[in-house]
């Protein structure tokens, strides 16, 4: 979702579409539910999550997705009361369930549940989503917080596969003068023979 944990931790039943919407858009019909973020859960001094207003303003979102996300939600967990949360397990749980579904799923030992909030910004960058939209989905106050701890990690992501492209294309060039000599070598050898 790209949310971050502590709001996904303060979800109800209430934030997010019981029903699907439709948009039509180039043509094609879309159906999508939304999940609101007003609120998160996190960890007062005493160690206890206590729910708490989002971080800033802009923290304050709705989100459109695709219905299949809420598909499988709801084939996952049964809707509950408006008021009923929807992660019921305790945050403290969560490194547990994460490291067994890491195993499950082959996913590197060192990704960090974190890591699935900078793929989805990766995500929408690859999709050709603007610094604006990215900062308003992810839910930053200001735009330098996107581009500092998503874009700039997606740019430099970006320039190491470019130097590996052009190492890798430098090398074939190379190999190719190389079979391209020889070829022409052998070839004014039995030339030379031949006479």
């Amino acid at each position: 979702l790209g949310t971050r944990p502590s709001e996904s931790y303060a979800f109800t039943w209430d934030d997010v579409s019981a029903e699907p919407m439709t948009s039509i858009s180039d043509g094609k019909v879309r159906q999508f539910g939304t999940i609101n973020i007003d609120k998160a859960s996190v960890r007062d001094e005493f160690g206890k999550y206590r729910e708490k207003k989002t971080k800033s303003e802009a923290g304050t979102r709705s989100l459109s997705r695709p219905w299949a996300f809420f598909e499988t939600l709801y084939s996952t967990k049964l809707r509950g009361k408006d008021d009923e949360r929807i992660i019921s397990m305790n945050p403290n749980q969560l490194p547990y369930r994460w490291k067994k579904l890491k195993e499950r799923m082959s996913l590197p030992e060192n990704m960090v549940l974190y890591d699935l909030r900078h793929y989805h910004a990766s995500a929408m960058a690859a999709c050709g989503a603007t610094d604006a939209y990215i900062a308003s989905d992810m839910g930053h106050a200001d735009i330098a917080i996107t581009r500092k701890h998503y874009l700039e990690e997606i740019e430099e992501t970006r320039q190491e596969i470019n130097d590996r492209m052009f190492t890798h294309t430098e090398t074939m060039i190379l190999q190719f003068r190389d079979a391209k000599a020889t070829q022409n070598t052998t070839q004014n050898v039995n030339k030379s023979s031949a006479v």
